[in-house]
């Protein structure tokens, strides 16, 4: 009995250690798509490059956060729709080491198919991006970033 127990709940752990695994995708120095199935999507490395970052399908109830965990000081990270998808939204953003809070809000409307964010993104730098109705990426974010006028540009 005692090995019943045991082994069902080594079976549980394994599949929720998967489950956690899978909900973060990393995107180091190159272009990629996002997976459908993700939480987190990592940039851990200062691209090289302009990076295009193509997004999955915004289908109701889809969401995820990209989230900087280096600081982007060299090329830009391109977000690009699927198939005739769009953004809407808002990025604030903020300037390192400014006390009086310089910064921008960059308003998204609903017609963008792509969000460039430029290069000088600082660590912790993130931007969310819910799905509430097919067809339409919902944006929220906040990037630190070194100087005035590096905010994202769109598409």
């Amino acid at each position: 009995m005692n090995d019943l127990i045991l082994s069902k709940l080594e079976v549980e752990k394994v599949e929720v250690a998967e489950l956690v695994l899978s909900g973060v995708q990393t995107l180091g120095d190159a272009l990629g798509t996002i997976s459908d199935n993700v939480s987190y999507v990592n940039f851990n490395a200062d691209a090289t490059g302009s990076r295009v970052i193509t997004m999955p399908a915004a289908i109701r109830g889809r969401s995820f956060r990209a989230f900087w965990s280096v600081e982007q000081a060299t090329s830009d990270r391109v977000f690009t729709r699927a198939g005739t998808d769009t953004f809407e939204g808002n990025i604030f953003t903020t300037v390192e080491g400014n006390a009086a809070g310089d910064g921008d809000v960059v308003a998204i409307a609903n017609t963008i198919v792509a969000i460039t964010v430029v290069d000088d993104v600082n660590i912790g730098s993130y931007i969310d991006f819910f799905c509430m109705a097919d067809g339409r990426w919902s944006v929220v974010g906040h990037l630190v970033l070194s100087a005035v006028g590096v905010v994202p540009t769109l598409a």
